[in-house]
């Protein structure tokens, strides 16, 4: 897991000085998911499938917001 802290510090007169902070966590989710290699069945292949669109499906809104 990464954490990424971000500060902006700016004054609103030379008395009053604010700042914003950001925090953006990044998680591997991932594992080994390979369908092939968890050798799955039944409800645990469905839960792995479902991962996998998941992981997929955060990837592509990722990908469309760098790509901006």
């Amino acid at each position: 897991m990464w954490m990424i802290t971000l500060k902006e510090y700016y004054k609103i007169n030379k008395k009053q000085k604010h700042f914003k902070r950001g925090l953006l966590t990044i998680v591997d989710l991932a594992g080994s998911e390979r369908l092939s290699k968890t050798l799955s069945h039944g409800l645990k292949l469905d839960e792995a499938k479902n991962i996998n669109k998941s992981i997929s499906a955060l990837g592509n809104c990722i990908a469309a917001i760098v790509t901006e």
